[in-house]
């Protein structure tokens, strides 16, 4: 059994709480987040041990020997309690691929978990056909160009018509939306790299769906790829798919048969 740990009470974490509770191949042992109304949430939906303080979260899990922290709360959660995780010898999973636009925290990253022989997993998130381009990657990708469009909701913002709000490369996206364009960076670390894959945003208010088109172009032909993904009703800043991804992986993780 695959014994986990969560950061993060919102709607993905709680979205991934519900799936996996009463399962016999997996545990969540604790939950950490600072908002006590959400932690009060799912003690009381599920019973589940819960913590707002983090040192104290981090002495329980290595208590009960989780060999696995799920993170579920945002780039700046991933930047405030990656590195003592890590440098306590547990694995991370990150639904806040964001984080690797920060290009000297990353390097941080990579580098404590491979002292330290730990694994950072990074689910695809709100957008499909990263097994492909990963494959493309290995002859020379020439492009590779993410178009999203996002209603004002999912944005947070007001428009009344369609329009580009921001063009530019997914370290340039991610640093001004980090809440909406972690796909980006995904997209990137599985391709050409976070300065070289390009993004488009847009806003249109005459969608209730989040789209996402990758384009890609290299050695091995031509890539498109299109996906319309309902926005969370707890957080529309978030894909449903993006919490169902983290779902997928947590069940390879414990599958006997595994699909890369």
């Amino acid at each position: 059994m695959l014994k986990i740990a969560m950061i993060g009470a919102g709607s993905i974490g709680q979205s991934i709480i519900d799936h996996f509770v009463g399962k016999k191949q997996l545990e969540i042992a604790l939950v950490y987040d600072l908002k006590t109304s959400s932690l009060e949430e799912v003690n009381k939906k599920y019973g589940i041990e819960v913590e707002s303080n983090f040192d104290k979260f981090l002495a329980r899990i290595k208590e009960v020997e989780v060999s696995l922290v799920v993170e579920a709360a945002g780039v700046e959660a991933v930047q405030s309690f990656s590195l003592s995780i890590l440098n306590e010898g547990i694995d991370l999973a990150l639904i806040s691929t964001g984080i690797f636009g920060k290009e000297d925290f990353a390097q941080e990253l990579k580098e404590v978990a491979e002292q330290k022989n730990c694994k950072i997993y990074l689910p695809s998130g709100a957008i499909a056909g990263l097994d492909g381009i990963r494959a493309a990657a290995v002859y020379p990708l020439e492009s590779v160009v993410l178009t999203t469009t996002k209603s004002p909701k999912s944005l947070g913002i007001e428009a009344k018509e369609r329009k580009l709000i921001f063009k530019g490369t997914a370290r340039e996206a991610i640093e001004k939306w980090p809440k909406n364009l972690n796909v980006g960076v995904s997209l990137a670390m599985a391709g050409i790299g976070i300065d070289e894959t390009q993004i488009k945003l847009f806003v249109d208010p005459s969608i209730e769906v989040n789209t996402h088109e990758i384009e890609a172009d290299g050695t091995f032909g031509h890539l498109s790829i299109a996906v319309e993904s309902f926005p969370s009703e707890m957080n529309p800043k978030s894909s449903i798919l993006a919490s169902l991804s983290m779902i997928n992986l947590l069940e390879r993780l414990t599958s006997h048969i595994i699909f890369m």
